[in-house]
């Protein structure tokens, strides 16, 4: 569209020029005849007594010098107004180029949004059918654990209120029929088979329940049995202050328990708190304290131990530490 828009303008632009030309031929035509008809004497049969008197020679040349003046003035003005002719007509064909372009971008935008919209309702079919098939697999997956279950129960002989029900439906049916008649399956109505569904998909809740309990108690006995640390950033009056489970900043001590129920505990310092040991005796006390080196590198720590007391770690044996 834009490619024929700016053909049809550098058509009307050429046509313009040329007219513009035509026009200028032929102005300079008349204008060079009517210069020459001027120019040329005229052969007159006046009498000799009728010549003109050189105040009127003179007043016939003003005269014919006014009129070319005027004559030019009109040409300059002219080739001034085609000038802005053509200036006002390029404008024009600017001011067009521009507006293609902006209905061309407009278009390539209208075209994005359209292809954004038809790419998420693609997205959201497929989505759709994903979860249709998704539905569907859950539910088949469903039905077959549900026959692999009562399948289960009746090779095992684990006849639970589901299947026993079903039996005794079936047994029923059969018994009542004649033995020179074919056996017919049972027909269980609709409600008896939904009440037959509830009480197994009750009894199969109650098992998973029960079942999950045995699991958290055997996760709470086997926590129980694993060993446990403990962190606490300073003792104070002969008890831990500020027990925590996990180390911050602060932690200058850390409490080892064989088992998570032991009401006993060996403690030691931190291994990153000993550089601020080392620098400041001070975040130690409450532990038997030895400087054998006046600038001191490292630490020999003897572990102590701590017993829960009334909620509280309470130190039963001082930890020594040696500052070599």
């Amino acid at each position: 569209m834009r490619k024929i828009i700016l053909i049809i303008s550098a058509i009307m632009l050429l046509t313009n020029m040329g007219m513009y030309a035509k026009y200028n031929i032929e102005t300079n035509a008349t204008q060079t005849k009517t210069e020459l008809i001027k120019k040329t004497p005229t052969v007159t049969t006046k009498p000799a007594t009728t010549a003109k008197t050189p105040a009127e020679i003179s007043t016939k040349k003003q005269e014919e010098k006014s009129s070319i003046e005027t004559e030019k003035a009109q040409r300059v003005t002219e080739q001034k107004e085609q000038a802005n002719q053509q200036a006002a007509f390029v404008e024009r064909i600017k001011e067009l180029i521009e507006e293609v372009d902006l209905v061309s971008n407009d278009v390539k935008s209208i075209r994005t949004q359209l292809l954004i919209a038809e790419i998420v309702a693609g997205l959201a079919i497929v989505l759709a059918l994903c979860a249709v098939v998704i539905l569907i697999n859950e539910k088949k997956k469903f039905r077959d654990k549900l026959i692999r279950e009562l399948n289960d129960c009746w090779e095992g002989g684990r006849m639970d209120n589901f299947a026993r029900r079903v039996a005794e439906k079936a047994k029923s049916a059969s018994s009542s029929s004649s033995s020179s008649i074919a056996y017919q399956p049972a027909k269980i109505n609709q409600g008896e088979l939904k009440s037959m569904i509830d009480d197994y998909l009750t009894t199969k809740l109650e098992q998973e329940e029960k079942q999950q309990e045995i699991k958290l108690e055997e996760q709470r006995i086997f926590q129980q049995n694993q060993p446990k640390k403990l962190f606490a950033d300073s003792i104070v009056e002969n008890h831990f202050n500020k027990i925590s489970e996990n180390a911050d900043d602060d932690t200058v001590f850390e409490l080892y328990l064989k088992k998570e129920t032991d009401l006993k505990a060996e403690f030691t310092i931190y291994e990153n708190a000993k550089r601020r040991v080392l620098k400041n005796a001070d975040f130690i006390d409450g532990c038997d304290k030895q400087k054998i080196n006046s600038n001191p590198i490292d630490l020999q720590i003897e572990k102590g131990t701590a017993i829960l007391q009334d909620g509280k770690w309470q130190i039963s044996q001082k930890a020594k530490v040696k500052f070599v």
